[in-house]
């Protein structure tokens, strides 16, 4: 008899039965089982399932019935369940299906590396003690497949766990510390085949790019960094793109996550995990990522009529559609995503290194044509409304399964634009046509508010100041302190900025001092956090023909540890005073100085910045001998373009909020170098003010246009 037809009849009879075996064995060392550290379960399934799995993964032609794809879990589903014997505290974890990848550099591409365990739980005991574990498994949801229990022992640790939301609900803590993220954007390997514009449709990501991916990251944490936000992109890291459910040919990227997670949790470094890359949501994806959009819209009128070269996203084919917001509708596309969120989670979330999941990334986005400048998330009318009551569903009904059916620990976030416009709390225009908002914000699956922000004017930080309270916000004040507040009042969660710029192309002509201007500034509105976007670019290789991103590291991590030490104790679960004014400036009608500030409730102590606006994209580029009227760093407004010394006189800007009577020392540091300028000694008056006393501020990098300050009861 033919051995194949054999084994199909023997598995006939097992199913028929419901014999299906197991055994799961312990990966982690004893002494190596630590309170949330990695602990892996390998997991050994019997012959007969191995035959059907190995089926699908050699793509072999033939019944349904005789191969299961180990992605999915209505093929086959297994469960560890986790109890602590102590607490009796139960936690579940599935198991995912790998195949092991090993980098072959000379020859340019992965290899297989064989495995005893195809199928891995991981987890992070949050308890030391003693622990047992269990295992809920079976094929199509109807055939149980036994595996023994097992029991194990955790041993203590000081290895920090997951990170949540403060009883303020403005921050972020850790084990009851502050965690106050400051940092960059590292989204994908983008150097040496980059893939991201890659337009032949046949090309493969070389290992090389994340060899040197990693490099950067190991580069990022050696020189202090400890935050970064990291994205699944279809060029580079996701999971999923051209066949929807299955995953064989992203293992290597799956792979390359492991090793990225792992490298953060020995180093402690945190990251900011976006789910999904906005260009996979997209009819005609931007930045010329046609090859990552979903469907097969081409942007060249000198091909037309011809379809797009590049194959479609999967969900495209799946449901025969040319809109994007389908896949977030349709009941068997939202299953496939559910799955893969489901995988994301079971390889990846066991660990204290991810700070938080955002669902998407940039979700007004969705349906966008950006070659016709098609935007219907921004439009009145019916796609408008689909559009963004499409994305406020999608984003309930994931946080909702990240949260209550997955038992994520980590936080949920979900990104929008800030709004400044005084009475708008959503991340679109409002008005006559706008029948539906889009309020993801509201749910309560969503932990933070997470914020793309982009503007190169100089004063965009207080565009408008009304009255002379500097501690609260006045009917129509334009602050981006006002926005921030706006939106906690609105909706009582963190408000963090995941990603922020002057705009594009404007690190270059600034010299990258455009990062260091902002991060130095919004940390002080009353934000979670604060990520810089464009400080990953670069070219390894001669000839050198753009500027190294990376050059701006050092000021974004002296910023991380500057507010480190002193903002972070003044938030962590604490009441306290943000403030802000601008000054006009004798012969001229602009305001040309501008402050901001954090101050304890008591007073006692606080930080702030001092800023001449006349130090600006502008002024800082106009020193390029290439600088021109085509440049996104020109204004044309000749009072922020013509630069000049600012002095505290003649009229004094105030600190308020400062404890009545009190005498206080105000230390200055640079604003490039963060050393120590100068010191001076100020009393506040009965009602809690200050005059800001400071060194003059010059307007080149050399002349310290821009303060840091420290307040503190002198005593």
């Amino acid at each position: 008899m033919n051995i194949r037809l054999l084994l199909f009849i023997c598995l006939f009879v097992k199913i028929s039965f419901s014999q299906f075996t197991g055994n799961a064995t312990i990966l982690t060392s004893p002494q190596n089982i630590q309170k949330f550290r990695l602990l892996e379960i390998g997991i050994e399934l019997d012959s007969l399932i191995n035959e059907l799995i190995t089926n699908f993964v050699e793509g072999k032609r033939i019944n349904a019935n005789h191969s299961i794809n180990p992605f999915l879990a209505w093929e086959i589903a297994i469960q560890a369940v986790f109890q602590n014997d102590s607490t009796e505290e139960v936690y579940v974890r599935d198991a995912f299906f790998k195949i092991n990848k090993k980098r072959d550099l000379p020859n340019n591409r992965y290899i297989d590396e064989p495995t005893k365990h195809p199928f891995v739980v991981r987890f992070s005991p949050p308890k030391s003690g003693n622990w047992n574990v269990s295992f809920q498994a079976s094929v199509r949801e109807r055939h149980a497949i036994y595996i023994p229990t097992m029991n194990f022992s955790v041993n203590e640790s000081e290895h920090p766990g997951y990170v949540t939301v403060q009883q303020n609900k403005r921050y972020f803590e850790r084990d009851g510390e502050p965690v106050f993220p400051i940092g960059i954007n590292l989204p994908f390997p983008t150097v040496k085949n980059n893939m991201t514009y890659s337009q032949r449709p046949r090309e493969t990501l070389e290992p090389i790019a994340w060899t040197q991916y990693m490099g950067d990251v190991r580069r990022y944490i050696q020189e202090g960094g400890e935050f970064f936000r990291f994205f699944l992109h279809p060029s580079a890291s996701d999971i999923e793109f051209e066949i929807i459910g299955n995953y064989l040919n992203r293992m290597h990227l799956a792979q390359e996550i492991d090793t990225l997670i792992a490298l953060c949790e020995e180093n402690q470094a945190m990251i900011h995990f976006n789910l999904m890359f906005h260009t996979s949501i997209m009819k005609l994806a931007d930045y010329w990522q046609f090859r990552w959009d979903f469907a097969d819209y081409w942007h060249d009128e000198n091909v037309w009529p011809h379809k797009d070269i590049n194959p479609v996203y999967g969900y495209s084919t799946l449901l025969n559609s040319r809109t994007p917001s389908d896949m977030f509708t349709d009941l068997k596309a939202l299953d496939f995503l559910k799955q893969r969120m489901r995988y994301v989670h079971a390889r990846w979330g066991y660990s204290t290194a991810i700070h938080s999941y955002e669902i998407l990334c940039e979700p007004w986005h969705l349906n966008e044509n950006w070659y016709e400048k098609e935007v219907p998330y921004d439009e009145p009318g019916e796609l408008g409304d689909i559009t963004r009551s499409t994305l406020k569903n999608y984003h309930r009904l994931m946080a909702n399964y990240f949260k209550n059916e997955l038992k994520a620990p980590q936080l949920i976030g979900a990104v929008g634009r800030l709004p400044r416009d005084e009475v708008n709390i959503f991340s679109h225009p409002i008005g006559e046509g706008y029948e539906q908002n889009d309020s993801t914000w509201m749910d309560p699956n969503i932990d933070y508010i997470a914020i793309s922000y982009y503007a190169n004017h100089p004063d965009k930080m207080i565009i408008s100041k009304r009255g002379k309270n500097n501690n609260i916000c006045e009917v129509g004040e334009n602050a981006f302190a006002c926005a921030v507040e706006k939106l906690f009042n609105a909706y009582q969660k963190p408000i963090f900025i995941a990603e922020s710029d002057f705009g594009d192309g404007t690190h270059t002509c600034s010299d990258l001092l455009g990062h260091r201007i902002d991060i130095m500034q919004v940390p002080l509105t009353g934000v979670a956090g604060h990520f810089i976007w464009a400080a990953f670019s670069h070219q390894p290789n001669p000839p050198i023909t753009k500027i190294d991103e990376r050059l701006s590291w050092p000021h974004i991590i002296q910023a991380k540890d500057f507010y480190k030490e002193h903002l972070s104790p003044i938030i962590h679960n604490q009441a306290f005073v943000q403030g802000r004014e601008r000054q006009r400036i004798r012969g001229t009608n602009q305001y040309l100085k501008n402050h901001q500030y954090i101050l304890s409730d008591n007073g006692l102590n606080g930080v702030g910045y001092v800023a001449n606006l006349t130090f600006n994209l502008h002024t800082i580029a106009s020193e390029n001998q290439n600088f021109s009227e085509n440049d996104r760093c020109f204004y044309n407004n000749t009072a922020f373009t013509t630069s000049r010394i600012i002095d505290f006189k003649p009229n004094a800007m105030r600190i308020q909020g400062l404890a009545p009577k009190t005498e206080l020392d105000l230390f200055y540091f640079d604003f490039l170098t963060g050393e120590f300028v100068n010191h001076t000694t100020i009393k506040s008056n009965r009602r809690g003010n200050a005059r800001l006393v400071h060194p003059i501020l010059g307007y080149s990098r050399e002349n310290k246009p821009i303060l840091w300050y420290v307040v503190k009861a002198a005593y």
